[in-house]
């Protein structure tokens, strides 16, 4: 259900942006801008809320690879984490500049 919300919720930042009236000497390409970034940002989030795939060598259990394979899927979440966040000040950059 939440997913779905930030989809929708997606769409509509790219409508209002699509329909901004953009004037002279503002960025030509601003709708590609934004309608990529939005793409970047939804794929971002469907990794960070997909399951890790582990394999059967790397089962959790009391050993270092289990150590291991916690350490990466948390590594990746932070990653995913800061792509989406900067993918959100992007979007804002982008209203920033056609608002001066």
């Amino acid at each position: 259900q939440q997913l779905a919300n930030i989809k929708s919720l997606s769409i509509w930042i790219y409508l209002a942006h699509r329909d901004w009236d953009v004037a002279k000497g503002k960025s030509k390409d601003h709708k590609s801008k934004v309608l990529k970034r939005l793409q970047f940002m939804i794929a971002d989030m469907a990794a960070y809320f997909a399951i890790p795939r582990v394999y059967t060598r790397n089962y959790f259990y009391g050993g270092w690879r289990g150590k291991r394979t916690a350490l990466w899927i948390e590594t990746s979440r932070l990653r995913l984490t800061a792509r989406i966040t900067n993918s959100l000040k992007m979007l804002s950059t982008y209203c920033e500049d056609l608002k001066v």
